[in-house]
């Protein structure tokens, strides 16, 4: 674990000086922000080839797309054209693996970190909650939807500024990485109608037809790309539950504080509508024994929110003494957390480097 908490400690400090450093004429600051998030680029480009569980499939596909014919013979509206364009580019151009995990972890933070510095009201803890509650790892395991998160986490800038026509734009470039961000098709809607009684009995609703007729979707979506086809197996018993839990706790603790401090902001509704699919998906799930990596993948699109809407639950709390040590142990169980999920996420524990040779 020394590398994630090396890496996770330097870029938070160099964090929190760019954030407390008055912006400058020579734009030291945002010399700042790069430099906090070399660590992480350093994790993310040197990690070995082992560290994550669909990597070596990854690099299968990398390796494979040395030039632009075999991509234009094949290229379709579903063939997630933009993600095999991407690898093929870095292929012919450098060849090295290594070229490849940079322009995949410099995209990801880049993403993700314009999204938190426009949309987050606390920053710092929002990069925290990047770093510690899986967000920054997915993509170790899932390359094209680890893209296609980061990508539809900005375009929630859109919803909040109330531009659609660049959401779905967004979202549109998001499909040529990976297909399951249509769902974020339903967001600009569902995050716009706030949360309120009625849309509780609409989520819970559609959560539960989608649940009836969850085999005949994933049948249709099978025409389309057979790598669906097992994601209607109710064999999985049990599959995801740990995760299914934490979401369900996570909404609850929201729901808790904004009636207890009487929360009125845009973006942590939108995390509380959020969390609600989230948790909801995600017991469909469970109860039809369902496979993890279907349903409960598309459930990362909601879950990501908590990156906005649990500093604001705690910040909300206006006793300093309760506030910092609400902040105190979100840490220490975010901590736990990422600890005890890195631990069992296979292939992300241990984490060895492969460095460039010398000679």
């Amino acid at each position: 674990m020394l590398p994630y908490t090396i890496s996770f400690i330097i870029t938070t400090l160099i964090f929190v000086l760019y954030r407390t450093k008055k912006k400058s004429a020579f734009r030291f600051d945002r010399t700042l922000l790069i430099f906090s998030m070399i660590p992480l680029i350093t994790l993310g480009t040197f990690r070995d080839v082992s560290i994550g569980t669909d990597t070596a499939v990854y690099l299968r596909g990398f390796y494979k797309h040395d030039n632009f014919d075999h991509l234009i013979e094949n290229i379709s509206l579903f063939s997630e054209f933009g993600f095999v364009f991407m690898s093929t580019g870095i292929n012919i151009l450098f060849s090295d693996h290594r070229y490849y995990f940079f322009a995949l972890i410099s995209i990801i933070l880049f993403l993700y970190l314009k999204s938190i510095l426009r949309i987050s009201k606390y920053p710092l803890y929002s990069l925290l909650c990047f770093l510690l509650l899986g967000s920054f790892t997915f993509h170790f395991n899932g390359a094209r939807q680890g893209t296609t998160l980061a990508i539809s986490a900005l375009s929630l800038i859109f919803i909040f500024e109330k531009k659609p026509l660049k959401f779905y734009l967004t979202i549109s470039i998001g499909f040529l990485f990976h297909k399951s961000i249509l769902l974020c098709m339903l967001f600009y809607y569902i995050f716009n109608i706030g949360f309120t009684k009625k849309t509780v009995f609409w989520i819970i609703t559609c959560c539960t037809v989608f649940g009836i007729f969850v085999s005949n979707l994933v049948e249709i979506a099978s025409q389309f790309d057979g790598r669906y086809s097992g994601y209607a197996s109710d064999e999985y018993e049990g599959g995801g539950l740990v995760t299914v839990l934490f979401n369900i706790c996570i909404f609850l603790w929201l729901f808790t504080a904004k009636k207890i401090n009487k929360i009125k902001n845009k973006i942590y509704d939108v995390t509380l509508v959020a969390m609600l699919c989230c948790s909801a998906l995600g017991t469909v799930s469970i109860i039809l024994n369902l496979n993890p990596s279907g349903i409960l993948r598309l459930t990362l699109y909601f879950s990501q929110l908590m990156i906005f809407g649990l500093p604001i639950s705690i910040m909300s709390f206006r006793n300093e003494f309760s506030r910092y040590f609400l902040i105190l142990l979100s840490l220490i169980l975010m901590v736990i957390y990422f600890y005890l999920t890195t631990l069992s996420f296979a292939k992300l524990y241990p984490f060895t480097y492969d460095l460039p040779s010398i000679y």
